[in-house]
């Protein structure tokens, strides 16, 4: 059936001591409940439609089903208290170490060094995210921003990119001061354009950062030929997430019904797509599945429109968060928020799905906040003066 986590199995106990109609207390639960239905019924014609093997659709069909199943406890978790987010990535954090340095075996230096960032990440968020709750906020800015840039000599620039935007964000954030006509919440809302041009320049920092420091080898002479490498070909760097343009080109081609759980390559379509973009043969050699890398177009291209309805609801919820400022309802928290969040809206995009819990422990905590928003909505937006949800 598939990989499951321990925590997940003591979400599962909890209905021993939880009612399983929690939901019914969020109207935005139901709903991302109702969209994992619908991804339900995705995989179930595709994989019928397809003739998809008896164990690749099971997998498939267990995957969504455990991840419902545990939704009403993970809302149950945080409903009323969306501070134990922060528990929850120390808690991660040290789960991961102990899967990286006990359980895990790597078959080269590369491989070894990109499974520690990942490895390490939640512990450096969740603790830069404590420091900046115990308002140390420079001190976790620092921390977080340290780590990021510790990553690039290891194989990693998206935790770089998306904790220096979540910075950039936090610092201009900081900028804010509450007064008697307008809250935090109301003056981020109000300059909403600075927000993206504050987001293009930091990206545009970043890419140049990185681009000299590899380039020149700051970073490393294994960072310089990987990057050298992707340079060369014909998509640029672009070529370092090109499972992402497979997908693409997939669903492009059959965008209703997909092409089934875990649906092999039969007809040789990553070489072609390799070939046709000047890249090497060999990174197709590891797989034989059609590219699924990105939640959204993962579950587009295995249980095609109904399994991308859902993660569109899931962007929905995520950009609201971002766009209302939702984050800002409780300031001292903002950090671990948006660390997450900006993480999360890339794996949507270009992330094969994983960690279950991870995903709804996130994403529900940003449906809790914009539920609180909507619940609040005229009362925030005449005076805030920044208090906490809790």
């Amino acid at each position: 059936m598939g990989t499951f986590a321990l925590g997940e199995i003591l979400l599962l106990l909890s209905y021993l001591y939880i009612p399983i109609n929690v939901v019914k207390e969020s109207k935005s639960i139901r709903k991302f409940m109702w969209f994992g239905v619908a991804w339900l019924i995705g995989v179930i014609i595709s994989d019928t439609v397809n003739e998809t093997p008896t164990v690749n659709s099971i997998k498939g069909m267990f995957n969504v089903i455990l991840l419902l199943s545990i939704t009403p406890g993970v809302f149950w978790c945080i409903r009323n208290n969306h501070k134990a987010i922060l528990f929850y990535w120390l808690g991660t954090g040290a789960s991961d170490l102990i899967s990286f340095y006990f359980l895990r075996s790597f078959d080269s230096d590369f491989e070894y060094n990109v499974w520690r960032v990942y490895a390490y990440f939640p512990v450096f968020i969740s603790i830069g995210g404590y420091l900046y709750y115990k308002n140390h906020r420079k001190a976790g800015i620092l921390l977080t921003q340290s780590f990021a840039l510790w990553t690039l000599f290891n194989q990693s620039r998206l935790i770089f990119l998306t904790v220096t935007l979540a910075n950039s964000i936090l610092v201009y954030s900081n900028k804010l001061k509450a007064d008697k006509q307008k809250s935090v919440v109301c003056k981020f809302r109000a300059h909403s354009l600075r927000l993206i041009v504050l987001i293009l320049l930091s990206f545009t920092v970043v890419d140049g950062i990185y681009e000299k420091g590899a380039n020149d080898g700051y970073f490393g002479e294994s960072v310089r030929e990987k990057y050298l490498m992707q340079k060369n070909t014909n998509m640029g760097l672009a070529s370092g997430r090109h499972d992402f343009f497979m997908s693409a080109a997939l669903v492009f081609q059959n965008p209703v019904l997909g092409y089934g759980s875990y649906a092999e390559d039969k007809n040789g379509f990553r070489e072609d797509f390799l070939w046709r973009h000047g890249m090497d043969l060999s990174v197709s050699q590891d797989s034989n599945m059609l590219p699924g890398h990105s939640y959204l177009l993962g579950a587009w291209v295995y249980a095609g429109l109904l399994g991308a309805l859902f993660f569109i609801f899931v962007l929905k919820i995520v950009f609201k968060t971002l766009k209302y400022g939702n984050f800002l309802y409780d300031t001292r928290m903002s950090a671990m928020y948006l660390y997450v969040t900006i993480l999360y809206v890339w794996n949507i995009l270009f992330s094969p799905f994983a960690d279950r819990m991870n995903f709804l422990f996130i994403v529900i905590t940003l449906i809790v906040l914009e539920d609180y928003r909507i619940k609040n909505k005229k009362k925030h937006d005449q005076d805030f003066n920044h208090r906490s949800i809790v």
